[in-house]
């Protein structure tokens, strides 16, 4: 209790380095724990588990989180959750790119079933309205600072690894450039003025 008090303290004084504390403390457990029973690869179980502690971070500051009995419990309990949320919205993504393409071929070689589908102009919307997010994501990209806007393109565009990362970035090491890429995630998100949920807070 009183190592959690410290916590809050710190973090409400603007001092982030508790942070770096509770992943050594608690990631190994709780990445092991995401793969082992939900299913999410390692490859992405630290995200999760830095948008977990961020999004701890916030509801301290914020004052929505004041007292917690079993800190390690938490962060797992808020990375399932956020596990789920992800997998929900990228097989929602997934479903909705599948249903625009079969509107659209029978748009185009069933001009008749009409009646089957929705009407061609709905169909033009849904396209615009993610045509609109994905320019809004594009935009804000590219006013985030450069050290921002250089981490999140290698990872997210080039694939690198995270190790890699901290290597051309010059970072003290890996967890520096998963702090500092999760920040950045989330800044390019509220730039974007698109939801964290639309995105699964990736």
């Amino acid at each position: 209790m009183d190592e959690f008090r410290t916590i809050v303290r710190r973090l409400k004084a603007q001092d982030n380095t508790p942070l770096a504390d509770i992943y050594n403390k608690y990631g190994s457990y709780c990445i092991r724990q995401l793969n082992q029973s939900a299913g999410c690869p390692h490859s992405e179980a630290s995200d999760v588990l830095m948008d977990a502690i961020i999004d701890l971070r916030d509801r301290i500051v914020t004052g929505k989180v004041d007292q917690i009995n079993n800190l390690r419990g938490y962060l797992l309990t808020s990375c399932r959750h956020l596990w789920l949320k992800r997998v929900k919205w990228e097989q929602a993504t997934t479903r909705k790119s599948s249903d625009l393409e079969r509107f659209y071929y029978h748009a185009r070689y069933n001009p008749d079933d009409y009646d089957a589908l929705i009407r061609q102009e709905d169909v033009d919307k849904r396209l615009k309205q993610q045509q609109s997010r994905i320019l809004r994501l594009h935009q804000a990209l590219a006013s985030l600072p450069g050290k921002c806007k250089r981490i999140l393109e290698l990872f997210y565009l080039k694939k690198v690894s995270m190790k890699e990362i901290a290597k051309k970035m010059g970072f003290a090491g890996e967890r520096v450039a998963i702090t500092t890429k999760a920040r950045c995630y989330k800044k390019w998100i509220e730039l974007s003025n698109i939801k964290i949920a639309e995105h699964g807070s990736r």
